[in-house]
């Protein structure tokens, strides 16, 4: 479900956007996930890696993926979406 949403939302060329598994947090409502190029995870080429790619948070209360940010730290995105975000009916 990730996977799929980061690779039709941000489409990156020929290149393919995956997950960094070392890099998932496991938080009270879900899960976190950073994605990088595919090519610059196998090459570890910086003119592969993605920039501004925010990471992508799935609240499990709801099943509903989120778009965090670059511009403050993860934690804050984290504590936000936990103080505002009221999960929708399922």
């Amino acid at each position: 479900m990730v996977l799929e949403f980061i690779n039709e939302r941000f489409e990156n060329g020929d290149d393919e956007l995956v997950i960094v598994d070392e890099d998932v947090l496991e938080i009270e409502v879900g899960w976190v996930f950073c994605y990088d190029s595919k090519i610059f995870l196998e090459t570890n080429q910086l003119a592969f890696a993605l920039a501004g790619n925010a990471p992508v948070l799935f609240d499990n209360r709801d099943e509903t993926l989120h778009v965090t940010g670059t511009a403050k730290p993860l934690s804050e995105y984290i504590q936000d979406h936990l103080s505002n975000y009221k999960p929708q009916s399922t």
